[in-house]
């Protein structure tokens, strides 16, 4: 894991874990529209990213896998 600052982490089965971050689930849904859902009091975690979800990592630091 690397220090991080801001990155946007998109990718089909692409599996990410973040330490010590501010994260951010972005949601493409039917018709296009983004929906956003800010994790909150998550800073450590571990996603796996389908096809139409995206995250926006601030601060602390994250590895993709």
């Amino acid at each position: 894991m690397g220090q991080n600052k801001v990155a946007w982490v998109e990718g089909k089965d692409k599996t990410v874990k973040w330490k010590g971050s501010k994260v951010t689930v972005i949601e493409v849904v039917s018709g296009g529209e983004e929906v956003r859902i800010p994790l909150y009091g998550k800073p450590e975690g571990l996603l796996k990213l389908g096809e139409d979800i995206s995250l926006y990592i601030a601060e602390g630091q994250y590895i993709e896998a």
